[in-house]
C-alpha cells in the first residue's frame, strides 16, 4: 500500500516540476558563485550512505580486466602501479577533459574498480572518484563518458543519491538533469541543497521524482525566497500525498511549522500558515512561542501570535504571552520584549516580574529597565537580590572587568550563588532533580569571559567560581575568538584535564581544536597537538579538512604533525586513507591527490595490532582500555563520510559491477505504520487490527465453552469452542510478534505465563479425562456384550458407550466431582481465561496503533555493534541488513522463498508416504497369503455377537 500511494502520487510530480521550470531562470541565475569556501553560499558537509554488501555473496562473472597489469585485484585494494595514469584520469575529469579522458581510459594501467584505499579502512574506486568531480564541477560530457561505460551505471543503483547531492548543492542545472535522465537515486539531501542555494531551477527538476517526508522536511530548514517557499510547501504537500491515509494521521504540518520557525524562515512560515486547513493545535503553540522568543526573529513572532489559536482564546494568549516574555527576558531578546509590550502590555503586566527577574539574572540590565517601567519591583526581595547579584557577574565577565568580579566574588556565599545557575537532569517519571550540570554555555560567566579573551576575569572565575562554572567549555569559546593565550592558561592550569589521552574531557580538546581550524589560528591548533597526551587528536581531523576542500588547511595540519613525528604513527595512516575518501566523495581531486602523498598502508604487523585495538574489550587481555580514539567515538560520535563509505561503495563482486542485493526493509523511521531494522519486521500497524480481533475471539470463545458446559443443550460445541480458543490463542500470540514498541511490563509476562501456561495444562487433563472415561465405559460396554451380545433393533455401541459415560459421571458424589481431572480442567482453563480477558479492557480500543519507536545500538564494545556513542547520539539501527545477501531467501526473494518452504517440504512428504504406502501394501499382502486375521479380545467378542444376531 506505501509504496503503491508512491507511485500513484507521483504521476502528479512531473506536472508540478514542469510549472516550476517555466517560472523563470531566477534559480540559473542565482547558482553563479555559490559553492566556494568563504562565500554566502558554502556549502555544507556532504556525505554519502549506502548499504554494505558482501562481495563473496554476489554472483561472479567474467574478469574484463583479465591479462591486464591489475587483474586478480578489480574490485578490492592493490597499490596502483600507474599513480600518474589515475591522476591524470581524475584531472582531466576535473577539468572537463573529454578528449583526454577518452584517451586514458584506454590506457592498460588504469583499473576502473580498484579501490583506491585498504579495503579495511572503506571502499572508493578510482571511477568514483572521477565521477563525483565530473558531478561537482557540472561537467556533463564527461558525466555521459563515465556512464556510458560498461557497467558503470548498476554501481550506483543502490547509491542514495550522492552524485546527484553534489550537482545540486553546487547549481549544476544541467548536470541534474543528465542525472535525473539516466535514472540516478535522488536523495533527501538534494531537496535540501536545492533550497538553500535558492536554486528554484534545479528544486523543480527534483520534483520529477516522487517525493518523501524527509527530503520536504530538510528542505524546510533551507530556502527563504518567496517562489523557493512556494515550491517547498508544493514538495512537502504532495510527500504527504504518497503517504498512506490512516486513522491517526501525524501531524507532519506541525513539524514543518515547527522547523520553519525554528530556523527563522519567514517565507515558508507564512504559506504553511496560510493554509485554511491547518490549525495550530493547543497542545503545541506555547512551545512555538518559546522557540520563537529565543530565536528572536520578530516578524516569526508576529505571524504565530496572528493564528486562531491565540488570537480566539484569552487563556492560551495569556500563557503565550507570558512564555515569550520570560524566555525573551532571560535570553536577551530585546526586540521581542518590546513586541510584547506594544502589543500586549495589558497580558504581559501579569507576567512582567517573573521576566524582571530572569532578565536581571543573565545580565540584561536594559531589560530589566524597561520592564521595571510597566511593573515596579521590590528589590529589597532577597530572591531578586541574589538575580541581581548573578547579572552583575554575568556583565562584568561580559565585559573583561576582573576588578569587579573580584569584588562581587568576595561574598562568603558566592558559590552557593552560583549553582543557581546550573542545570539540572530530571528524572523522566517523577520530574524531580537528579544530577546537576554546569550553566548553559550562553549564561555561564567563565564562557562569556573567555569569549571576549578577558584573561583576567577568567582567571578570577577559575579561581573563585567553586567548581560550578564550565572551565573546559571556556576553552573551546576562547578558541573560536582566537584567544589562545586564554586557551592555553586553562589548558595548563585549571582545564588541564582535557590534554589527558582520555577521560570525559577529550570532547572539549576536539572543540578548541576544531573552532581554532575554523578561525585560521593554526598556532593554537600547533600547540594542542604537541602537548596533549594523545599522538591521535591531529590526525583525527584530517577527515574534516578533506571535507571542506580546504587544501591550505590540509598543508598547515600536515606540517604540525610531521614536526611532531605524528606523520609515522598507525593511526596517521589510517587517517590518512579514510580522509581520501571524503575528499573522493567531495570530488576533490588535487586534494586527494595531497593526500596520496602522504599515503602509506599498514604493514602486516601493524595491521594485526590494529585488529588486536579494535576487538571487543573483553578480549583484549591486559591492553589498557579507554584509548582515545574510544573515547572520540564514543562521547562525540564524530563519524565522517569515511565511515559510511565503507558500506557506501563495497557493492562490487569484482570486474563484473553487478548491482547489490536488497532486503525488502525499508526506513521507517518517520513512518508511524511499520518499524524495519536489518530488512527484519517488528512492528505493523496492521497486525495490530488482526491481533485485537484473534484476541476478542480468544475472549469469546472462553465464554462459549463455560456457558456450553452449563446449558446441556449446547454440551455437544463445548470441545469445538475449546478448540477455537486453541486456535485463536495461536494467531494471537503469533500477531503479538509484529507488534512490538517497548516491550511489555513482568507482571504482564507472568500473566502470559498462567494464559499459556493454563492452556497447555488443562488442554493435557481434559484429553487424560477423556481417555479415562472412554476406557471405563468400554471395559463395561465390552462385558455387557460378552454376557448377552448386542439385541437386535437396540442401540449401537457408540451409543451404549456414550450413555454408560453419562451413567458414570452421574453417579459420582459431590467429592467425586470436585476432585477429578475434569473439575481440575475447568478450573486451569479459567485461570488461562481469565488472563487474557483483562487485557481485552486494558488495551487501547481507539484505533489509534501506531509503531512509535525503533531500535538503537547499546553503547557497548560488542562484535555486533558500530562504535559506541553517548546516550544522546545513539544510533538507530539501519533499515538493510549489510549482510543481507548472505541469507538464504536473498536471491529467492520472500515470495520466492515462501513458496519453496511450502511446496519444497509437501512435496518430500508426500514422496515418503507414498513410498511407505506402497511398501506396507506390498508387505502386508506377502504375509499370509493375504489372508486377513482374525481380530483378538473383546474386539472378537463384539465381532461374534454381532455375527449372531444377523443370522
Amino acid at each position: 500500500m506505501r509504496r503503491a500511494a508512491s507511485r500513484a502520487a507521483a504521476a502528479a510530480l512531473p506536472l508540478l516540476a514542469l510549472l516550476l521550470l517555466a517560472a523563470g531562470p531566477g534559480g540559473a541565475a542565482a547558482a553563479k558563485g555559490k559553492g566556494k569556501k568563504g562565500g554566502a553560499g558554502a556549502a555544507p558537509p556532504i556525505q554519502v550512505k549506502v548499504d554494505h554488501v558482501d562481495p563473496e555473496a554476489l554472483p561472479k562473472s567474467s574478469n574484463p580486466y583479465a591479462g591486464k597489469p591489475y587483474a586478480g585485484c578489480e574490485g578490492g585494494y592493490c597499490p596502483s602501479g600507474a599513480p600518474d595514469v589515475e591522476a591524470a584520469f581524475w584531472r582531466a575529469a576535473d577539468a572537463g577533459d573529454v578528449k583526454g579522458l577518452k584517451k586514458l581510459l584506454s590506457h592498460d594501467g588504469l583499473n576502473l574498480t580498484r579501490n583506491i584505499v585498504p579495503d579495511s579502512e572503506g571502499f572508493a574506486r578510482v571511477v568514483d572518484v572521477a565521477v563525483w568531480a565530473a558531478s561537482f564541477k557540472g561537467h556533463t560530457d564527461v558525466m555521459k563518458v563515465l556512464l556510458g561505460l560498461p557497467g558503470v551505471k548498476k554501481l550506483y543503483e543502490y547509491e542514495d543519491g550522492h552524485i546527484l547531492d553534489l550537482a545540486a548543492a553546487n547549481g549544476h542545472e544541467a548536470m541534474v538533469k543528465l542525472l535525473l535522465e539516466e535514472g540516478m537515486p535522488v536523495g533527501a539531501a538534494a531537496m535540501a541543497h536545492a533550497a538553500h542555494y535558492n536554486h528554484t531551477n534545479i528544486m523543480g527538476l527534483l520534483l520529477s521524482k516522487p517525493t518523501d517526508i524527509k527530503a520536504a522536511m530538510q528542505a524546510i530548514a533551507g530556502g527563504g525566497s518567496p517562489q523557493m517557499a512556494s515550491i517547498i510547501v508544493q514538495a512537502m504537500r504532495m510527500a504527504e500525498a504518497t503517504r498512506e491515509k490512516r486513522h491517526n494521521e501525524h501531524d507532519w504540518q506541525g513539524e514543518y511549522v515547527r522547523l520553519a520557525i525554528s530556523g527563522g524562515n519567514v517565507e515558508v512560515l507564512k504559506l504553511l500558515l496560510a493554509d485554511e486547513n491547518y490549525t495550530i493545535p493547543w497542545q503545541a503553540v506555547q512551545g512555538l512561542v518559546m522557540s520563537a522568543a529565543e530565536g528572536g526573529n520578530k516578524a516569526v513572532f508576529e505571524l504565530l501570535f496572528a493564528q486562531k489559536v491565540l488570537r480566539d482564546d484569552p487563556e492560551e494568549l495569556d500563557e503565550a504571552v507570558g512564555n515569550g516574555l520570560k524566555v525573551a527576558a532571560e535570553m536577551g531578546q530585546e526586540a521581542i520584549v518590546d513586541w510584547l509590550l506594544a502589543r500586549h502590555k495589558k497580558l504581559a503586566k501579569a507576567h512582567c516580574k517573573a521576566a524582571v527577574f530572569r532578565a536581571l539574572k543573565y545580565g540584561h540590565s536594559d531589560i530589566a529597565d524597561t520592564l521595571t517601567e510597566l511593573c515596579p519591583v521590590d528589590k529589597s526581595n532577597p530572591k531578586l537580590a541574589d538575580a541581581e547579584w548573578l547579572g552583575q557577574v554575568a556583565i562584568a565577565a561580559r565585559d573583561g572587568d576582573a576588578a569587579k568580579l573580584e569584588e562581587l566574588l568576595a561574598r562568603s556565599d558566592a558559590a552557593k550563588l552560583l549553582r543557581k545557575l546550573q542545570t539540572w537532569e530530571k528524572d523522566p517519571k517523577t520530574g524531580e532533580k537528579t544530577v546537576p550540570r554546569p550553566p548553559h554555555p550562553t549564561q555561564d560567566p567563565i564562557v562569556l569571559a573567555a569569549r571576549g579573551g578577558h584573561l583576567a576575569a577568567v582567571t578570577v572565575l577559575a579561581e573563585r567560581g567553586g567548581g560550578v562554572l564550565c572551565v573546559p567549555c571556556a576553552a573551546g569559546a576562547a578558541a573560536k575568538g582566537g584567544h589562545g593565550t586564554v586557551v592555553r592558561y586553562i589548558a595548563e592550569g585549571p582545564g588541564k584535564a582535557m590534554l589527558h589521552p582520555g577521560g570525559p574531557s577529550i570532547d572539549h580538546a576536539l572543540r578548541v581544536v576544531a573552532h581554532s581550524m575554523e578561525g585560521g589560528h593554526w598556532d593554537t591548533v600547533g600547540w594542542m597537538v604537541k602537548h596533549h597526551g594523545s599522538q591521535e587528536l591531529g590526525p583525527y581531523f584530517l577527515n574534516a579538512i578533506a571535507q571542506e576542500n580546504n587544501l591550505k588547511d590540509l598543508e598547515a595540519m600536515l606540517g604540525i604533525l610531521k614536526a611532531e613525528g605524528i606523520d609515522k604513527t598507525v593511526f596517521f595512516k589510517t587517517q590518512v586513507e579514510s580522509a581520501k575518501i571524503t575528499a573522493g566523495l567531495g570530488g576533490h581531486v588535487e586534494l586527494l591527490l595531497k593526500l596520496e602523498e602522504h599515503s602509506d598502508p599498514l604493514t602486516p604487523e601493524e595491521v594485526e595490532a590494529e585488529e588486536r585495538a579494535r576487538a571487543p574489550r573483553g578480549s583484549r587481555g591486559g591492553e589498557e582500555e579507554g584509548d582515545f580514539l574510544g573515547e572520540v567515538q564514543q562521547k562525540l560520535e564524530l563519524r565522517t563520510a569515511s565511515t559510511s563509505s565503507a558500506a557506501a561503495h563495497d557493492s562490487r563482486p569484482g570486474a563484473a559491477m553487478a548491482p547489490t542485493i536488497v532486503g525488502p526493509g525499508f526506513d521507517t523511521l518517520l513512518d508511524p505504520t511499520a518499524t524495519w531494522s536489518l530488512d527484519k519486521v517488528s512492528c505493523m500497524r496492521g497486525a495490530y487490527f488482526a491481533h485485537v480481533t484473534f484476541c476478542y475471539l480468544v475472549f469469546l470463545s472462553g465464554i462459549a465453552a463455560f456457558v456450553s458446559r452449563v446449558v446441556p443443550a449446547a454440551r455437544p460445541l463445548h470441545a469445538w469452542f475449546g478448540r477455537g480458543y486453541i486456535v485463536s490463542m495461536l494467531w494471537a500470540t503469533a500477531t503479538s510478534l509484529l507488534i512490538h514498541n517497548t516491550g511489555l511490563p513482568p507482571s504482564t509476562l507472568v500473566s502470559f505465563i498462567w494464559v499459556l501456561g493454563g492452556l497447555c495444562v488443562g488442554w493435557l487433563l481434559a484429553l487424560l479425562h477423556g481417555q479415562r472415561a472412554t476406557r471405563a465405559a468400554l471395559a463395561a460396554v465390552g462385558a455387557d456384550v460378552s454376557a448377552g451380545g448386542l439385541p437386535p433393533g437396540g442401540p449401537g455401541l457408540a451409543q451404549r458407550v456414550a450413555a454408560e459415560k453419562a451413567r458414570a459421571a452421574g453417579a459420582k458424589t459431590a467429592a467425586q466431582r470436585f476432585f477429578s481431572l475434569k473439575a481440575a480442567h475447568g478450573i486451569i482453563m479459567f485461570v488461562s481465561w481469565i488472563n487474557v480477558a483483562g487485557r481485552i479492557f486494558a488495551s487501547n480500543q481507539s484505533g489509534d496503533f501506531t509503531c512509535h519507536t525503533i531500535p538503537v545500538f547499546k553503547p557497548l564494545d560488542t562484535p555486533d555493534t558500530p562504535p559506541g556513542g553517548d546516550p544522546a547520539t545513539l544510533v538507530v539501527v539501519p533499515p538493510h541488513d549489510p549482510n543481507y545477501a548472505r541469507q538464504p531467501w536473498a536471491r529467492l526473494g520472500t515470495a520466492g522463498w515462501g513458496a519453496t518452504m511450502l511446496l519444497g517440504p509437501a512435496a518430500g512428504a508426500a514422496a515418503v508416504g507414498l513410498a511407505y504406502s506402497v511398501l506396507a501394501a506390498r508387505r502386508s499382502a506377502r504375509g499370509a497369503g493375504g489372508a486377513r486375521t482374525a481380530p483378538s479380545g473383546g474386539a472378537a467378542a463384539v465381532a461374534v455377537a454381532a455375527a449372531g444376531a444377523a443370522k
